[in-house]
Protein backbone atom coordinates (compact mmCIF):
# COMPACT_ATOMS: atom_id res chain seq x y z
CA UNK A 1 0.00 0.00 0.00
CA UNK A 2 2.50 2.48 0.39
CA UNK A 3 4.25 2.40 -2.57
CA UNK A 4 1.32 2.14 -4.44
CA UNK A 5 0.80 5.97 -2.68
CA UNK A 6 3.77 7.35 -2.53
CA UNK A 7 3.73 9.23 -6.18
CA UNK A 8 0.15 9.77 -6.05
CA UNK A 9 0.41 11.99 -3.22
CA UNK A 10 3.59 13.90 -4.29
CA UNK A 11 1.97 16.62 -6.17
CA UNK A 12 -2.09 16.96 -6.36
CA UNK A 13 -4.25 19.49 -5.04
CA UNK A 14 -7.88 19.22 -4.56
CA UNK A 15 -10.93 20.44 -3.71
CA UNK A 16 -13.39 19.69 -0.56
CA UNK A 17 -15.09 16.85 -0.97
CA UNK A 18 -14.22 13.14 -1.34
CA UNK A 19 -11.91 12.04 -4.71
CA UNK A 20 -10.82 8.60 -5.95
CA UNK A 21 -7.80 6.98 -7.40
CA UNK A 22 -8.53 3.66 -8.62
CA UNK A 23 -5.34 0.75 -8.77
CA UNK A 24 -4.76 -1.79 -11.61
CA UNK A 25 -2.17 -3.92 -11.54
CA UNK A 26 -2.79 -5.81 -14.92
CA UNK A 27 -4.22 -4.32 -18.56
CA UNK A 28 -7.72 -4.10 -18.16
CA UNK A 29 -9.85 -5.73 -20.85
CA UNK A 30 -12.20 -3.92 -23.34
CA UNK A 31 -15.12 -4.58 -21.54
CA UNK A 32 -13.61 -3.48 -18.23
CA UNK A 33 -12.42 0.15 -19.89
CA UNK A 34 -15.79 0.21 -21.09
CA UNK A 35 -17.53 -0.27 -17.44
CA UNK A 36 -15.49 1.85 -15.48
CA UNK A 37 -15.69 4.44 -18.43
CA UNK A 38 -19.54 4.42 -17.76
CA UNK A 39 -18.96 5.25 -13.90
CA UNK A 40 -20.64 8.52 -13.26
CA UNK A 41 -17.90 11.28 -12.57
CA UNK A 42 -14.58 11.68 -13.06
CA UNK A 43 -11.99 10.20 -10.91
CA UNK A 44 -7.86 9.41 -11.08
CA UNK A 45 -6.12 5.94 -12.46
CA UNK A 46 -3.20 4.32 -11.73
CA UNK A 47 -2.47 1.79 -13.98
CA UNK A 48 0.77 -0.44 -12.83
CA UNK A 49 2.62 -2.77 -15.72
CA UNK A 50 4.80 -4.30 -17.09
CA UNK A 51 4.46 -5.07 -20.71
CA UNK A 52 4.27 -1.75 -21.94
CA UNK A 53 4.08 -2.84 -25.88
CA UNK A 54 2.02 -0.54 -27.81
CA UNK A 55 -1.30 -2.62 -28.30
CA UNK A 56 -1.62 -3.22 -24.18
CA UNK A 57 -0.69 0.77 -24.13
CA UNK A 58 -3.20 1.81 -27.07
CA UNK A 59 -6.16 -0.15 -25.26
CA UNK A 60 -6.00 2.62 -22.44
CA UNK A 61 -6.99 5.29 -24.66
CA UNK A 62 -10.35 4.35 -24.64
CA UNK A 63 -10.85 4.89 -21.21
CA UNK A 64 -12.94 8.10 -20.32
CA UNK A 65 -13.91 10.13 -16.97
CA UNK A 66 -10.25 9.95 -15.73
CA UNK A 67 -8.97 13.68 -14.67
CA UNK A 68 -6.14 11.86 -13.73
CA UNK A 69 -3.68 8.90 -15.88
CA UNK A 70 -0.57 7.73 -14.34
CA UNK A 71 1.11 4.98 -15.94
CA UNK A 72 3.72 3.40 -13.87
CA UNK A 73 6.32 1.06 -15.78
CA UNK A 74 9.27 -1.40 -15.13
CA UNK A 75 11.25 0.22 -18.06
CA UNK A 76 11.56 3.76 -20.38
CA UNK A 77 9.63 3.83 -23.28
CA UNK A 78 10.88 1.75 -26.23
CA UNK A 79 11.56 2.95 -29.58
CA UNK A 80 8.25 0.56 -31.24
CA UNK A 81 5.67 1.89 -28.30
CA UNK A 82 6.85 5.61 -28.60
CA UNK A 83 3.62 6.05 -31.24
CA UNK A 84 1.51 4.70 -28.43
CA UNK A 85 2.76 6.83 -25.39
CA UNK A 86 2.55 9.80 -27.93
CA UNK A 87 -1.73 8.84 -28.23
CA UNK A 88 -1.68 8.43 -23.98
CA UNK A 89 0.71 11.45 -23.68
CA UNK A 90 -2.17 13.41 -25.59
CA UNK A 91 -5.12 12.23 -23.29
CA UNK A 92 -2.58 14.19 -20.36
CA UNK A 93 -1.26 10.77 -19.56
CA UNK A 94 2.15 11.07 -17.31
CA UNK A 95 5.08 8.89 -16.71
CA UNK A 96 5.93 7.07 -13.57
CA UNK A 97 8.94 4.54 -13.45
CA UNK A 98 9.99 2.90 -9.66
CA UNK A 99 13.62 1.92 -9.35
CA UNK A 100 14.74 1.69 -12.54
CA UNK A 101 17.23 4.29 -12.13
CA UNK A 102 17.87 7.49 -14.32
CA UNK A 103 17.26 7.25 -17.83
CA UNK A 104 20.16 7.58 -19.97
CA UNK A 105 20.57 9.81 -23.11
CA UNK A 106 18.33 8.15 -25.65
CA UNK A 107 15.83 6.84 -23.10
CA UNK A 108 15.43 10.75 -22.86
CA UNK A 109 15.53 11.04 -26.33
CA UNK A 110 12.40 9.02 -26.45
CA UNK A 111 10.69 10.14 -23.52
CA UNK A 112 10.82 13.71 -25.07
CA UNK A 113 9.18 12.28 -28.26
CA UNK A 114 6.18 10.86 -26.46
CA UNK A 115 5.66 14.15 -25.03
CA UNK A 116 4.88 13.85 -21.44
CA UNK A 117 3.34 16.71 -19.29
CA UNK A 118 4.60 14.89 -16.26
CA UNK A 119 7.19 12.42 -15.20
CA UNK A 120 7.75 11.02 -11.98
CA UNK A 121 10.70 8.26 -11.10
CA UNK A 122 10.75 6.62 -7.88
CA UNK A 123 14.94 6.59 -7.27
CA UNK A 124 16.79 4.82 -4.24
CA UNK A 125 20.19 6.83 -4.55
CA UNK A 126 20.88 10.62 -4.49
CA UNK A 127 22.66 11.48 -8.09
CA UNK A 128 25.82 12.22 -8.64
CA UNK A 129 26.58 15.74 -10.55
CA UNK A 130 26.53 14.26 -13.95
CA UNK A 131 23.46 12.44 -13.12
CA UNK A 132 21.30 15.17 -11.62
CA UNK A 133 22.28 17.29 -15.13
CA UNK A 134 21.12 14.44 -17.14
CA UNK A 135 17.63 15.26 -15.66
CA UNK A 136 17.66 18.50 -16.92
CA UNK A 137 17.09 17.02 -20.52
CA UNK A 138 14.04 15.82 -19.87
CA UNK A 139 11.44 18.04 -21.00
CA UNK A 140 7.82 17.65 -18.43
CA UNK A 141 7.13 19.14 -15.73
CA UNK A 142 9.57 16.22 -13.50
CA UNK A 143 9.10 14.73 -9.68
CA UNK A 144 11.74 13.00 -8.07
CA UNK A 145 10.57 11.09 -5.06
CA UNK A 146 13.79 9.73 -2.91
CA UNK A 147 13.17 6.44 -0.89
CA UNK A 148 16.58 6.48 1.00
CA UNK A 149 15.23 6.31 4.67
CA UNK A 150 17.70 9.16 5.10
CA UNK A 151 17.59 13.01 4.36
CA UNK A 152 20.63 14.09 1.57
CA UNK A 153 23.84 14.72 3.48
CA UNK A 154 25.97 17.92 2.36
CA UNK A 155 27.68 15.93 0.29
CA UNK A 156 24.74 14.68 -1.66
CA UNK A 157 23.93 18.27 -2.25
CA UNK A 158 26.18 18.83 -5.47
CA UNK A 159 24.22 16.29 -7.61
CA UNK A 160 21.01 17.42 -6.16
CA UNK A 161 21.36 20.84 -7.04
CA UNK A 162 21.89 20.11 -10.64
CA UNK A 163 18.11 18.96 -10.91
CA UNK A 164 16.94 21.90 -12.43
CA UNK A 165 14.88 24.44 -9.90
CA UNK A 166 11.81 23.69 -11.72
CA UNK A 167 11.43 19.96 -10.32
CA UNK A 168 9.61 18.73 -7.38
CA UNK A 169 11.59 17.01 -5.24
CA UNK A 170 10.17 14.23 -2.41
CA UNK A 171 12.36 12.53 0.55
CA UNK A 172 10.76 9.55 1.91
CA UNK A 173 12.33 8.51 5.68
CA UNK A 174 11.24 6.85 8.85
CA UNK A 175 12.16 10.21 11.01
CA UNK A 176 12.18 13.65 11.42
CA UNK A 177 14.80 16.63 10.33
CA UNK A 178 17.26 17.87 12.67
CA UNK A 179 19.49 21.33 12.32
CA UNK A 180 21.79 19.51 9.63
CA UNK A 181 19.02 18.27 7.62
CA UNK A 182 17.18 21.21 7.74
CA UNK A 183 20.57 23.01 6.96
CA UNK A 184 20.91 20.84 3.91
CA UNK A 185 17.50 20.98 2.46
CA UNK A 186 17.53 24.47 2.28
CA UNK A 187 20.51 25.05 0.42
CA UNK A 188 18.12 23.31 -2.57
CA UNK A 189 16.17 25.44 -4.62
CA UNK A 190 13.97 23.26 -5.39
CA UNK A 191 10.03 23.06 -4.22
CA UNK A 192 10.14 20.21 -1.56
CA UNK A 193 8.03 17.57 0.18
CA UNK A 194 9.00 15.25 2.99
CA UNK A 195 7.05 12.32 4.35
CA UNK A 196 7.77 9.97 7.44
CA UNK A 197 5.82 6.82 8.57
CA UNK A 198 4.49 6.27 11.87
CA UNK A 199 6.30 9.15 13.28
CA UNK A 200 4.53 12.23 14.76
CA UNK A 201 7.47 14.57 15.15
CA UNK A 202 9.57 14.97 18.75
CA UNK A 203 9.55 18.47 20.24
CA UNK A 204 13.00 18.75 19.05
CA UNK A 205 12.58 18.41 15.96
CA UNK A 206 9.36 21.56 15.51
CA UNK A 207 11.43 23.95 15.32
CA UNK A 208 13.83 23.02 12.18
CA UNK A 209 10.41 21.56 10.22
CA UNK A 210 8.99 24.95 10.80
CA UNK A 211 12.61 26.08 9.65
CA UNK A 212 12.53 24.47 6.08
CA UNK A 213 12.07 26.40 3.01
CA UNK A 214 10.69 26.24 -0.54
CA UNK A 215 8.16 22.64 1.36
CA UNK A 216 4.91 22.19 -0.53
CA UNK A 217 4.22 18.95 1.59
CA UNK A 218 4.67 17.25 4.78
CA UNK A 219 2.91 13.80 4.78
CA UNK A 220 2.25 11.72 7.55
CA UNK A 221 1.26 7.92 7.06
CA UNK A 222 0.40 6.22 9.65
CA UNK A 223 -1.98 3.52 10.74
CA UNK A 224 -4.10 4.52 13.29
CA UNK A 225 -5.44 8.00 14.65
CA UNK A 226 -2.88 9.58 17.59
CA UNK A 227 -3.55 8.93 20.83
CA UNK A 228 -4.09 12.85 21.50
CA UNK A 229 -5.82 14.41 19.15
CA UNK A 230 -3.78 17.76 20.53
CA UNK A 231 -0.82 16.22 18.48
CA UNK A 232 -1.58 18.14 15.45
CA UNK A 233 -1.46 21.60 17.35
CA UNK A 234 2.21 21.38 17.34
CA UNK A 235 2.39 21.14 13.45
CA UNK A 236 -0.15 24.31 13.02
CA UNK A 237 0.17 26.06 9.56
CA UNK A 238 2.52 23.83 8.34
CA UNK A 239 0.63 21.83 4.98
CA UNK A 240 -0.01 18.46 6.22
CA UNK A 241 -0.92 15.69 4.36
CA UNK A 242 -2.65 12.68 6.72
CA UNK A 243 -2.26 9.57 4.78
CA UNK A 244 -4.60 7.17 6.78
CA UNK A 245 -3.27 3.65 5.47
CA UNK A 246 -5.84 0.98 6.32
CA UNK A 247 -8.77 3.01 8.49
CA UNK A 248 -10.79 5.79 8.07
CA UNK A 249 -10.31 8.41 11.02
CA UNK A 250 -13.53 9.11 13.23
CA UNK A 251 -15.23 12.06 13.26
CA UNK A 252 -13.41 13.61 16.46
CA UNK A 253 -9.84 12.52 14.76
CA UNK A 254 -11.22 14.05 11.45
CA UNK A 255 -12.60 17.38 13.17
CA UNK A 256 -8.87 17.51 15.50
CA UNK A 257 -6.96 17.46 11.85
CA UNK A 258 -9.02 19.68 10.19
CA UNK A 259 -7.56 23.21 9.34
CA UNK A 260 -6.59 25.02 6.45
CA UNK A 261 -3.83 23.74 4.10
CA UNK A 262 -4.48 20.30 5.34
CA UNK A 263 -5.45 17.00 3.39
CA UNK A 264 -6.37 13.75 3.81
CA UNK A 265 -5.52 10.34 2.02
CA UNK A 266 -7.81 7.33 2.75
CA UNK A 267 -5.44 4.15 1.58
CA UNK A 268 -7.65 1.08 1.96
CA UNK A 269 -8.61 -1.21 -0.64
CA UNK A 270 -11.81 -2.64 0.87
CA UNK A 271 -15.18 -0.31 0.46
CA UNK A 272 -16.50 2.79 2.54
CA UNK A 273 -19.22 2.09 4.64
CA UNK A 274 -22.22 4.79 4.08
CA UNK A 275 -21.13 6.39 7.32
CA UNK A 276 -17.51 7.18 6.59
CA UNK A 277 -18.42 8.10 3.17
CA UNK A 278 -20.58 10.83 4.33
CA UNK A 279 -18.02 11.75 7.17
CA UNK A 280 -15.54 12.03 4.86
CA UNK A 281 -18.12 14.40 2.12
CA UNK A 282 -18.73 15.95 4.81
CA UNK A 283 -15.36 17.08 6.51
CA UNK A 284 -14.90 19.72 4.23
CA UNK A 285 -10.94 18.62 4.24
CA UNK A 286 -9.80 17.43 0.79
CA UNK A 287 -9.69 13.34 0.75
CA UNK A 288 -8.34 11.43 -1.82
CA UNK A 289 -9.43 7.52 -1.33
CA UNK A 290 -6.77 5.24 -3.06
CA UNK A 291 -7.86 1.92 -3.23
CA UNK A 292 -7.52 -0.54 -5.83
CA UNK A 293 -9.94 -0.60 -9.32
CA UNK A 294 -13.98 -1.76 -8.89
CA UNK A 295 -12.96 -4.86 -11.51
CA UNK A 296 -16.34 -6.46 -13.09
CA UNK A 297 -18.70 -3.86 -11.31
Amino acid sequence: PFMQTLFLTMAFALAPGLHETWISDTYPADAQIQSWSQHPGTRSYLFKIQDASPEPLLALKNLRGADRLQIETSWYPTEDAVPAWRELAGMGAELVTYNIGVPLNDEIDRINRAGFSRVSLILTEYPDAETGSRLGRIQAKLSLSYVMNRYPRYMDKFGLQEIPASALLQFVTDYWPLYTQMDTLNLLPHTKSIRVSEMFPPPESLPYIAGLKNISAITLETTSAPDDPAAWQALKGLPLRWSCRGFVPSREAITAYAAAGRTLIIDRDTDLTHDESSRLAQSGIPTEWIHVAPFSR
